[in-house]
C-alpha cells in the first residue's frame, strides 16, 4: 500500500525545541498523522470511523437531511466525503 502522507516528510528535519509550545501542537498535527484522500482508506482506520461516525450524527441531529422515497424519474443527487484534519 502506498504512503498516506506527504511524499516529502517534515519528521527528520523539524528540531521541535525550537518552536513556541503553541507550534509545537501545530507541527505534531500536521506530521503525525497523515489525511486520507479516499473512503477505502479511512473505513479501514478507527480513528477516521469514529470521526467519520460523528459526523453523520451531527449531520442528523442538526436535520441536514432526511430520509425519502425517491419520485420516479428524478435523479439522486451524489455527495462527496472529505477527509481533513481540523
Amino acid at each position: 500500500m502506498a504512503s498516506l502522507g506527504t511524499s516529502h516528510p517534515l519528521v527528520p528535519y523539524i528540531a521541535y525545541d525550537k518552536f513556541s509550545a503553541k507550534c509545537q501542537a501545530f507541527l505534531v498535527t500536521k506530521t503525525s498523522y497523515a489525511e486520507l484522500w479516499h473512503f477505502s482508506h479511512a473505513i479501514n482506520d478507527p480513528k477516521w470511523c469514529d470521526a467519520i461516525k460523528k459526523e453523520i450524527i451531527a449531520l442528523e441531529e442538526n436535520d441536514t437531511w432526511e430520509y425519502v422515497v425517491l419520485p420516479l424519474g428524478k435523479i439522486v443527487v451524489g455527495s462527496k466525503g472529505v477527509y481533513k484534519i481540523k
